[in-house]
């Protein structure tokens, strides 16, 4: 009497691996890019609108050029180093 033996399909692991390894690469590219947008958007100066700082003993202007770059207009260095610090 013989006994059929069913055939086993190939194990296909690196499917498997493939897929997993995808899904962590993926999630770790969307922390990162989150991460760097909150990292990002905190650490970028106010550039628009007014400041009040204590200490000032004139007003100061700060204006930023077309390259981003600070220019402060000040009546003495003390608020100078002030409004720079």
């Amino acid at each position: 009497m013989e006994v059929a033996v069913p055939q086993q399909k190939p194990k296909r692991k690196w499917r498997k691996r493939a897929l997993w390894s995808f899904g962590i690469l993926i999630i770790l590219l969307l922390s990162v890019l989150i991460a760097a947008n909150v990292f990002l958007s905190r650490s970028l100066p106010e550039t628009k609108g007014e400041i009040s700082l204590p200490g000032l003993l004139e007003p100061v202007t700060v204006v930023r050029d077309s390259s981003g770059v600070p220019h402060i207009n000040a009546a003495s260095e003390h608020d100078l180093y002030l409004a720079q610090g």
